[in-house]
């Protein structure tokens, strides 16, 4: 039937959402009414730093640094901290509130692309507090390396977790120094102050939880998004032609002895 009709009525069909898994399996996979229709797909990202900062010209860059580190880059997210003059008083009311539309952001997004959750919140609360070494999570999970792995893989996936390498791997997939993170800063800045402090904050102890994240925020937190924004940069002026180098990757590196935060090839 619906061969006859798109034969005679050609229609344009823009399914659209949030839900990655959801997307997929209902949209492109073999056994969604769609599948072999697909003509283009786009998997839109957060915008980039630059993007930001062309939108936000008012601001400093050390407000544009902060906002960015905060939001993610998310447009939804931003239009709740576009008017606050101070970040902390944004953080406070928009994502530490209980009724605050940011506070169960994640707890939403993960509860409708996996399984078990639990096991989830679990890796990235302690992926979010710098435990980044395969091993390291699997002790403090008190569970066997390989049994994270289809829990990685699906965080992968969904573009929350990123497994980065040094910069000089010539075969990243294959390389035994792989070390993760979690590539969205919201979601690693809401796993490193709200997730373990969510008993405090529902006890109403939401300056206690404010004091701690205003001594933590610029060591523990805006500076390792400082130097992915610096990564970003280093390319931007690369393409402009300010720096005579034209690089093919962008990253870290570390070994034993030195690491560097940009780092490129």
């Amino acid at each position: 039937i619906w061969d006859t009709v798109l034969s005679k009525y050609p229609i344009m069909v823009i399914p659209c959402g949030s839900y990655i898994r959801m997307m997929t399996q209902e949209t492109l996979s073999y056994t969604s009414p769609l599948y072999g229709r697909r003509t283009a797909q786009i998997r839109l990202q957060p915008l980039r730093f630059s993007e930001l900062a062309a939108h936000f010209t008012a601001k400093s860059f050390d407000e544009l640094v902060k906002l960015y580190a905060v939001t993610g880059g998310v447009p939804k997210y931003l239009e709740f901290f576009e008017k606050e003059e101070d970040i902390f008083a944004g953080i406070e009311r928009h994502i530490l509130s209980t009724s605050g539309y940011l506070y169960e952001e994640p707890v939403f997004l993960l509860d409708r692309e996996v399984k078990e959750p639990v096991n989830y919140f679990s890796i990235l609360r302690a992926v979010a507090a710098g435990n980044r070494k395969l091993a390291d999570l699997a002790g403090i999970l008190e569970k066997k390396s390989n049994a994270l792995g289809p829990y990685l893989k699906v965080l992968e996936e969904l573009d929350i977790l990123e497994r980065r390498v040094p910069v000089t791997e010539k075969y990243p997939e294959k390389s035994r120094r792989g070390l993760y993170f979690i590539s969205d800063s919201f979601l690693q800045f809401w796993f490193l102050f709200v997730y373990p402090n969510r008993h405090e904050l529902e006890r109403g102890k939401t300056e206690k939880v404010m004091e701690k994240i205003s001594a933590e925020f610029v060591p523990r937190y805006l500076s390792f998004v400082y130097e992915e924004i610096c990564r970003e940069l280093f390319w931007d002026l690369c393409d402009l032609g300010d720096i005579a180098f034209s690089p093919v990757k962008v990253g870290l590196f570390w070994d034993k002895s030195v690491e560097i935060d940009v780092a490129a090839v």
